[in-house]
């Protein structure tokens, strides 16, 4: 009999570390022992068993969103895990067909998550969307660049200032809380490290950085959309548009539409269900969310594997406005 994808209670989270600490060797005590304490207390994960046994596992770590300025709530997937004598058995994909259903029927538009390769989530309609290099600094570069260490005290300014700061610039990010930055402290000094800010004459004017080596670190996003068409109705339009297209997903039944799209630059999109053979073009869901989230434009989108699209079509999508300022550079 096939083994059941079953999720966790909460008191049975922590069952899963023995899992973690064999699968992400390279984590530290310190780290594994903030992720355990601070980050299963209120998050989901989902696993495979064998003889009472976790051997495969899949956390999602909510966060509060804004996405087109419209608030919600998006899960991070981390500690993607199997033990590697059950490898190559399928329950990878079990686990994220499941968890992928679960958070749609639940009303996420979408989830994300931090690959270790681009292969391993492609193939599960996942799309690169958000790349950023971050600058990691020493001590000493640090105080000679006048950033000093967060406090406690200093947390509500700072939420209320990098809250402001992203809604200013950026369509797509995650709230931040007093919760969240409490979090973080902890987080950076599991490892050492110190979460900073930058002053002048006492105001925060920049947020935080982890004390580490000198050097760049690159932060990948790939994001996976989960509803299509509550999505899209969120895109803002430069004018007046008629457009009408199929969308293919092999692995969300309910995202499968063909979908026509009207609207004006005051409107935003207006959706409706079509039949197929008003359809101007196919587009599949992996690479609709490259062109949504600003990765792909429309002449590369139009370039990719089973996509066709009309001329006509190919002008219509120009119009629409893309959700490319992004900020999702959560670790866990």
């Amino acid at each position: 009999m096939s083994e059941k994808v079953r999720k966790l209670a909460l008191s049975e989270h922590k069952r899963t570390r023995e899992l973690y600490e064999s699968v992400f060797p390279e984590d530290s005590t310190s780290f594994v022992d903030y992720y355990y304490q601070e980050k299963v207390i209120d998050n989901s994960i989902y696993v495979i068993e064998e003889d009472e046994s976790i051997v495969s596992m899949i956390h999602l770590n909510p966060y509060a969103a804004m996405i087109g300025g419209v608030p919600c709530t998006i899960h991070y997937i981390v500690a993607v895990a199997t033990a590697k004598e059950y490898r190559h058995r399928g329950y990878m994909r079990r686990l994220l067909e499941t968890v992928m259903a679960d958070l749609r029927r639940e009303g996420e538009l979408i989830t994300y998550l931090m690959p270790v390769a681009e292969g391993i989530y492609s193939p599960y309609e996942f799309y690169t969307v958000y790349r950023k290099k971050w600058e990691y600094l020493t001590r000493e570069t640090a105080r000679t660049e006048g950033y000093e260490a967060l406090t406690e005290k200093e947390i509500p300014t700072l939420v209320e200032q990098a809250n402001t700061y992203f809604k200013e610039r950026y369509q797509v990010y995650t709230v931040r809380s007093e919760r969240y930055y409490q979090r973080l402290l902890k987080e950076y000094a599991s490892d050492g490290g110190k979460l900073l800010v930058k002053k002048a004459a006492g105001k925060i004017l920049k947020g935080g950085i982890l004390l580490a080596g000198e050097g760049f670190k690159e932060t990948l996003i790939m994001i996976r959309i989960l509803d299509v068409k509550r999505l899209l109705s969120l895109l803002k339009l430069k004018s007046l548009v008629a457009l009408c297209f199929e969308v293919v997903d092999n692995d969300i039944e309910e995202n499968n539409l063909c979908l026509t799209i009207t609207g004006t630059e005051h409107s935003g999109c207006m959706l409706m269900e079509s039949p197929k053979e008003n359809r101007e073009g196919v587009i599949p869901i992996g690479v609709l969310c490259g062109f949504v989230f600003g990765a792909l434009s429309v002449s590369e989108l139009a370039e990719q594997t089973g996509v066709s699209l009309s001329e006509r079509l190919k002008g219509e999508l120009e119009k629409i406005v893309p959700l490319k300022e992004i900020m999702l550079d959560e670790v866990v």
